[in-house]
């Protein structure tokens, strides 16, 4: 059974980081957060990427990960970036959404291997708590 990831950023550009996944996961990329957490609860994703760099208005992040999480509890939130950029203080947010129950945070580009190994990671952490 092919699981689901949900990319979640005001970039239209963000979802195609996770293309070289595709024969993996199907992939749902949303660009505001009313249909963001609509797919959270249609889909039930085992992940759900969010992108710090470039995130949805409307809502703060730590918040729409509390409301992913309420929604669907076993889904993991990702947050990705592309590297810590000192000029726009970028590490307050990274604290943020740590502290709001991130699974992980991940630098953008990122690689097949290393999603397949966050899939896994998260296999194995659902299962465990299961």
């Amino acid at each position: 059974m092919i699981k689901t990831i949900v990319t979640m950023s005001s970039s239209h550009q963000f979802g195609a980081h996770f293309e070289s996944v595709r024969d993996l996961v199907e992939i749902i990329s949303v660009h505001n957060p009313e249909d963001g957490l609509r797919a959270v609860a249609t889909f039930s994703p085992m992940a759900v990427f969010v992108s710090l760099a470039k995130p949805m208005s409307g809502i703060a992040l730590p918040e729409l990960i509390h409301q992913i999480k309420r929604i669907c509890p076993s889904t993991q939130v990702i947050a990705c970036s592309k590297g810590y950029d000192a000029a726009s203080h970028a590490i307050a947010p990274t604290v943020d959404v740590v502290k709001a129950g991130t699974f992980d945070l991940v630098e953008l580009p990122t690689f097949r291997e290393e999603l397949q190994l966050i899939f896994s990671r998260i296999t194995e952490f659902v299962t465990t708590i299961h």
